[in-house]
């Protein structure tokens, strides 16, 4: 995925233990999201809408969140080695 990942709703989406490693979902909106146990790690989620995403467990292993909103999320076991935030 790239290029007008605006336009990528996965809204409420139920992703549990997918891998989704390294591609790029910036600016998606993945708010209410199930994504527990999933692989995002090297994703790109910047400027993402996660608020209120079921992260728990999932391997955000050098992902890009910066400017992504997690407003909300639960991010309980969650691996965030490396995680870029700023």
């Amino acid at each position: 995925l790239r290029e007008e990942n605006s336009n990528v709703r996965l809204y409420g989406a139920y992703l549990e233990e997918v891998s989704l490693a390294g591609l790029d979902l910036s600016g998606a909106n993945l708010s209410y999201a199930h994504l527990e146990g999933a692989d995002l790690r090297q994703v790109n989620l910047r400027d993402a809408d996660l608020s209120y995403a079921h992260l728990e467990s999932a391997d955000l292993w050098m992902a890009d969140l910066r400017g992504a909103n997690l407003e909300g999320a639960e991010l309980g076991g969650a691996n965030m080695s490396g995680v870029k935030r700023k």
